[in-house]
């Protein structure tokens, strides 16, 4: 319910097939006390447990506990075209859901969904999801906030969609092909407040935070476009991730549960928000209940001037005090930190950079990442050279620290955090 905050939940008639322990129904039931409730399970020890939970809770609504299968309710006169919101996470065939719950469904007024684990390992069912979600589109079912507005496709794969929101706002996300994964790069925001000067998105600030439906949203979308199951997240799109941290956990919680991407393959980027790195592992345990996805820290500077003067806002996070935090999520959680450190001719790619990193991070559990810069229009940064890039690189290497070269996907179509959507609003 906390998905869809612009949705009005009272006053309906609830379906929960599956209902095994209660949930999502009883949860329904405790907040929304003046809506109709119907719990149905095809084992009759669940059922039987759920009658005994609801005489001993003081329940105001009016809750019918079936011990039934699906197939024989959907055929019953009573239940068809009778109820405002279905859920169910029992059913594993799309095609189960179109036959037997969508003629339960009203066909005015609202009708949720919500379905999990339709594609394995091995995408065998990925093309009746996708079919399925088509049927819903063409039955008149609204199954995404968004909706495309523009497509770009680069040589190598590289897929970057500018989505359009419900408020005509527009965000980004991108599909990062390889042989064996699909890594779908999100946003967390429309726009940004970091102000960081290398980027495209940071120059129109902040708008508002994503849903997590929103975030949620795009993965799908990717998965549409390219018919293929994402297997990797990265959180390194538009926007600040950890300045909208419940809606971040939140869609971290249905990437692991629905989607079945588990946290060691989703990564959250940063540029670093004073208290926030302690507040997002201390969260992750009370949501995720535990925090394995691999925080990445825009690090981009070796010293606090420097930093300062590509990323304007880091002057109320002294560089120190955010390794230190780091220093903390790593003893709390078991895992590494990586620190993105984007390479701009002339400002933080000299030796004496690499070699102030070095002395920064070292002894401590900690990953680099070197990233070649995407040149935006009206910004003064430059793309470090290769030789300048490597020698940085050996220097890193020689002291002691653990790095790689980010290698640099779709350079032919607006690659740039920020730059299809900037550029759609110049057109």
């Amino acid at each position: 319910f906390k998905t869809f905050p612009n949705i009005n939940f009272d006053n309906k008639k609830f379906l929960d097939i599956g209902s095994g322990c209660g949930f999502p129904g009883l949860a329904y039931a405790i907040t929304h006390p003046t809506s109709e409730i119907y719990l149905v399970d095809s084992s009759k020890k669940k059922t039987d447990a759920l009658k005994i939970l609801i005489s001993e809770i003081n329940f105001k609504n009016n809750i019918h506990v079936i011990n039934d299968r699906i197939e024989n309710l959907a055929h019953q006169s009573s239940m068809r075209n009778s109820f405002n919101i279905a859920t169910t996470r029992a059913v594993s065939n799309p095609s189960t859901v179109s036959e037997y719950i969508l003629p339960m469904l009203k066909k005015e007024g609202l009708g949720v969904l919500y379905c999990g684990k339709w594609t394995d390992k091995e995408n065998k069912n990925l093309d009746k999801t996708l079919d399925f979600r088509k049927k819903l589109k063409n039955d008149g079912f609204k199954v995404s906030e968004l909706i495309i507005k523009e497509r770009n496709l680069a040589n190598d794969g590289t897929l970057k969609l500018l989505l359009s929101t419900n408020d005509y706002e527009s965000i980004e996300c991108v599909g990062i092909p390889t042989e064996r994964r699909l890594t779908a790069c999100l946003s967390s925001q429309v726009g940004c407040p970091m102000d960081c000067k290398f980027c495209a998105t940071g120059k129109e600030g902040l708008k508002r935070s994503l849903k997590a439906s929103e975030i949620l949203d795009q993965i799908l979308f990717i998965e549409n476009e390219m018919n293929r199951k994402v297997t990797n997240i990265v959180f390194m799109g538009m926007g600040e991730p950890l300045l909208n941290i419940d809606d971040l956990l939140l869609s971290i919680r249905s990437i692991n549960n629905d989607f079945q991407i588990s946290q060691r393959k989703i990564t959250v980027s940063t540029v670093a928000v004073p208290k926030m790195i302690n507040k997002l592992s201390a969260k992750s345990f009370q949501i995720l209940g535990n925090c394995q996805f691999t925080l990445a820290i825009s690090l981009h500077a070796s010293n606090q001037k420097t930093r300062e003067t590509i990323i304007p806002s880091a002057k109320n996070y002294q560089i120190k005090n955010i390794i230190e935090d780091c220093k903390t999520f790593v003893r709390e959680t078991g895992r590494r930190v990586s620190f993105e450190y984007l390479m701009l001719s002339g400002v933080n790619d000299k030796l004496e950079h690499a070699y102030e990193l070095s002395n920064l991070l070292k002894g401590f559990q900690c990953h680099v990442n070197l990233i070649q810069y995407n040149q935006i229009d009206d910004v003064e940064f430059q793309r470090t050279s290769l030789r300048n890039l490597q020698l940085f690189q050996s220097r890193l290497v020689n002291n002691g620290i653990a790095v790689s070269l980010r290698k640099s996907r779709g350079l032919d179509k607006n690659a740039a955090c920020g730059q299809l959507r900037q550029n759609a609003k110049n057109k």
